[in-house]
């Protein structure tokens, strides 16, 4: 009869443990998703580029660059799939392409953005600082 009664006594401490645990494992696994799915954002792909129009395209004509296709992010970050005449993995291409990254970052209304040329595998990220007001750039080598 003890044993009876010390089972029925544990019983609900054990299934209350549990369910606060399953509860936990359920809340943790749901906010890992919701951070995926916030992170991965809104993708807006605009492939028809004679249709599209804006300053930057301008921009991009000015200087011969070839425009495939504009990946816009969360509606602020744009990555420009380009081809370029020149290399801009190479310092004496410089004079070439710091003018089209400003004139670029100026008419993106001076919001960040990323210009990936396939052909030269390089993906480009110009930033804006604000306060200083000063350019940023980093070239990353792409494989795909």
């Amino acid at each position: 009869m003890k044993l009876l009664h010390v089972i029925k006594s544990v019983l609900p401490v054990i299934f209350r443990r549990m369910l606060i645990m399953g509860s936990l494992f359920f809340f943790i696994v749901s906010s890992l998703l919701a951070v995926d799915i916030s992170l991965a954002g809104e993708v807006t792909v605009i492939s028809n580029i004679k249709a599209w129009q804006h300053p930057v395209k301008e921009i991009l004509n000015k200087h011969k660059v070839i425009l495939y296709k504009v990946e816009l992010h969360n509606k602020t970050y744009a990555i420009f799939y380009v081809r370029f005449p020149y290399d801009p993995r190479l310092v004496h291409n410089d004079k070439y392409f710091k003018p089209l990254y400003y004139e670029t970052l100026k008419a993106n209304g001076f919001w960040n953005y990323s210009f990936i040329d396939r052909s030269f595998q390089s993906r480009i990220n110009i930033t804006w600082d604000k306060k200083s007001k000063t350019l940023g750039e980093s070239l990353d080598d792409i494989n795909y």
